[in-house]
């Protein structure tokens, strides 16, 4: 993210804003570049169910792939809009493949609330899959007659969605063997982290390609030279019609060539029913290995769904009960620790604002942690930061980098933090 957008959130902040901000992070998570944490988003989310839901409530009942681009927003802060550029000669396919409703995956960020979900899998005895969360961009196809068609970005509204069919054709199969008039397929699509480097050094880009998503993007909206398509990945999680259970779609896909996110299929009595023997099964079966799988893939966690494709399970808004990703351990936050170069402070409409300027830090994104947010003089004083002194930060991928300070500083320092 770059310094602008780190500028506006922090306006936005101080302003309380929480409303355009909400918005606003959306339509950036919809475009691959991240201007809040995950955490972040979800405790905005959480407050504005709770105080201004009769105001959003189409934004919190739908996927932010379904949101309207923020045209006045977006104009109130600055930022030019991005949109979504329909193909002239595709309007059958757009609404066929737009014609299904998207779904969020609810998140857990510990075992407590993990407990519950697989408990729920124990006791309707449903055998599941677990396999990796990808961190990409989320890419829908169709097959017609079992040859490439049509790619777009995740939406429902066909005039909402980016074309990605040209560029998506170069790294899928031209054919498969569907044996149906018309196959949807879904995927996530992500540059490899060498080609990242590689990109910004050809392009003389050195603040672009930051991250596997946001170069994918950058791949699949914008045609580049055919030789840069052996660096963008698209691995296939879901293709209806061809198979009744989930390791039967992923199956299915590997023999047509296509790449699948590492998985391993569990029966449902596999899981323990001990809370404690449950924690130590979940680490040592799913995400030890899982992670071990996944490496070299972007991801931010993993996906845990129930086998029996016909087994729908309960919707909630943009969420439904058949799926669940758990985002902890190897797939919490991420911390950092910094030098600090210089202290700017900005007087606002209402307050001052604070920013440390740091010896840049790489992160496990790939970006560039130059500047950490302290928000307020108070948190500066609390955090006893100063010219020269090492600060701690958190950061989750392509997102804002947050002082640590105070008793969550003595968590992270000591081991302590709570998954």
């Amino acid at each position: 993210m770059n310094t602008k957008m780190t500028d506006v959130v922090q306006n936005l902040i101080n302003e309380k804003k929480f409303g355009v901000l909400f918005v606003l992070a959306r339509y950036f998570y919809r475009i691959g570049d991240p201007i809040v944490t995950d955490a972040f988003y979800d405790k905005l989310e959480m407050a504005i169910r709770k105080g201004y839901y009769d105001v959003f409530k189409e934004y919190l009942e739908r996927t932010y792939d379904d949101d309207p681009v923020p045209t006045e927003f977006l104009a109130s802060v600055g930022i030019k809009p991005v949109y979504f550029v329909k193909q002239e000669g595709r309007k059958d396919l757009y609404e066929y493949l737009n014609e299904d409703k998207s779904y969020s995956i609810k998140s857990v960020h510990g075992y407590k609330a993990a407990y519950e979900f697989f408990m729920t899998l124990r006791s309707n005895q449903l055998d599941f899959v677990a396999s990796l969360k990808m961190d990409g961009v989320n890419t829908k196809m169709l097959y017609q007659n079992g040859r490439f068609a049509l790619s777009l970005s995740r939406g429902r509204n066909a005039g909402d969605s980016f074309d990605y069919t040209d560029n998506s054709a170069k790294v899928m199969p031209e054919r498969m063997d569907f044996n149906l008039p018309l196959a949807k397929v879904t995927g996530e699509s992500y540059v490899v982290a060498e080609g990242l480097e590689y990109l910004r050094q050809k392009y003389h880009k050195p603040d672009g390609y930051v991250t596997s998503k946001s170069a994918a993007i950058s791949m699949l909206r914008v045609a580049h030279d055919l030789n840069d398509y052996k660096y963008l990945r698209t691995r296939v999680f879901s293709a209806e019609g061809v198979a009744d259970t989930l390791v039967g779609t992923f199956e299915y896909l590997q023999t047509q060539g296509v790449d699948t996110p590492p998985y391993i299929f569990f029966h449902w009595q596999d899981i323990p029913a001990d809370y404690e023997e449950f924690k130590i099964w979940l680490k040592k079966e799913i995400l030890d290995p899982i992670w071990q799988e996944g490496q070299g893939i972007p991801s931010d966690g993993v996906v845990i769904e129930v086998n029996d494709l016909g087994w729908a399970g309960v919707e909630n808004n943009q969420y439904v009960s058949r799926q669940l990703a758990l985002k902890f351990e190897y797939w919490g936050n991420s911390y950092y620790k910094g030098v600090v170069k210089a202290i700017h402070v900005k007087q606002q409409r209402v307050n001052k604002s604070i920013r440390l300027e740091i010896e840049t830090v790489k992160t496990i994104d790939g970006s560039k942690a130059t500047y950490i947010n302290s928000f307020s003089p108070s948190i500066l004083f609390n955090s006893h930061a100063s010219i020269g002194s090492t600060i701690y930060f958190e950061r989750n991928s392509n997102a804002i980098n947050v002082l640590l300070y105070g008793e969550k500083l003595k968590k992270v320092l000591d081991g302590s933090i709570e998954e």
